[in-house]
């Protein structure tokens, strides 16, 4: 993100968190707080003048019967928590709550109620540096809705015992989704979710090979090339085809290296888990 862009996103969230106080008091509720109520929980969003950023941040408050399961501390206002119907799936609807840490590039988390009749759910959702809201997709054939998510431990990466590194606006971001099992949401699974990988696999392949011609820096090449490969191992097929598929996008200062970015590819695979279940 560049300082423009960035001055740019911190002016709109300055106006977002205007917004709060203005929602609390036509709520007729106390200057600078807000309730929602979903199901039996009740979200609290209250004005944090202690805070030491930007003259006060804000609170989030989840309660059951009056009792806090959950609270937060949050820089400044987002966007408006909101109810979803029909995630992740018919007859749910969840409520969505973000909070931001405050910093460049960092923190964002999602605190997601989800409500499928006698299924219920409070998890966070760590979503890193993202600062979008999070979109819901259909990857299979049924009716079940997944959170679409980005994987950020490519973020600054650097080839162990060696100088190759890439900067933040170098570093791949892969896209990841999150299923919820009836309890919380987890993690798909290399293989579960094919269909949904292979098209992504095949546009950061086209994009890695095109990269040479449009004069690009290798560190690019080497980004879309580790994207690639990370979704090819996600669409089900073999460590072996993505370690060959990765060596040959690879720039040529990068191919000696290609065994330990596949390995690393494999265990950001197999370690990410931004989700922390609350209840």
């Amino acid at each position: 993100m560049s300082p423009n862009h960035f001055l740019v996103f911190f002016l709109l969230l300055l106006l977002s968190f205007d917004g709060i106080c203005s929602a609390g008091e036509q709520d007729g509720s106390i200057s600078g707080q807000k309730k929602i109520l979903f199901e039996d929980l009740e979200l609290t969003i209250s004005k944090n003048p202690d805070q030491e950023f930007l003259g006060g941040g804000y609170n989030l408050t989840f309660s059951r019967q009056g009792r806090a399961v959950y609270s937060e501390e949050c820089a400044f206002h987002v966007r408006e928590p909101r109810i979803v119907p029909g995630v992740p799936g018919p007859n749910c609807r969840s409520l969505l709550a973000y909070c931001y840490s405050g910093g460049a590039h960092c923190c964002m988390s999602l605190i997601i109620a989800t409500s499928c009749g006698s299924r219920k759910g409070l998890d966070i959702i760590d979503l890193a540096h993202s600062d979008s809201e999070v979109k819901f997709v259909n990857p299979a054939s049924d009716e079940a809705r997944a959170m679409r998510v980005t994987d950020w431990q490519f973020a600054y990466y650097g080839v162990e015992g060696t100088d190759l590194q890439l900067s933040f606006a170098d570093s791949p971001g892969m896209a990841r989704l999150l299923t919820f099992d009836g309890v919380k949401w987890r993690p798909d699974t290399v293989g579960e979710f094919s269909r949904f990988y292979e098209p992504l696999f095949q546009a950061a392949r086209q994009s890695a090979l095109a990269t040479p011609r449009k004069g690009e820096a290798p560190e690019i090449t080497a980004a879309k090339a580790i994207k690639a490969a990370y979704y090819l191992l996600m669409s089900g097929k073999s460590p072996e085809e993505a370690s060959d598929e990765l060596r040959r996008l690879l720039p040529s200062s990068w191919k000696p290296e290609a065994d330990k970015v596949s390995a690393d590819i494999r265990r950001t695979i197999r370690d990410f888990n931004p989700v922390e279940v609350i209840e």
